[in-house]
């Protein structure tokens, strides 16, 4: 009997991490966003993106001061 009840209880841990990860690590593109969500995607984008930019995280280079391989990886 005890043998039942853990290969349940596995077998619940396993759909509950099943759900979780489908619903909270899976991502869409912002596209995709924008079409399901609209303006609230949209907005929310925005908000986002203002947040990188004050963080520095976008800083615009010219190709010129890049390295060869970081170059590469822009193609």
């Amino acid at each position: 009997m005890l043998n039942i009840v853990d290969k349940k209880e596995n077998m619940n841990i396993k759909i509950y991490k099943r759900i979780y990860f489908e619903l909270c690590l899976t991502q869409m593109t912002a596209k995709a966003g924008i079409k399901f969500y609209g303006e609230e995607a949209m907005q929310a984008l925005m908000q986002e993106l203002a947040q990188l930019e004050d963080l520095g995280d976008f800083l615009a280079k010219q190709a010129s001061e890049l390295t060869r391989e970081q170059n590469n990886v822009a193609l």
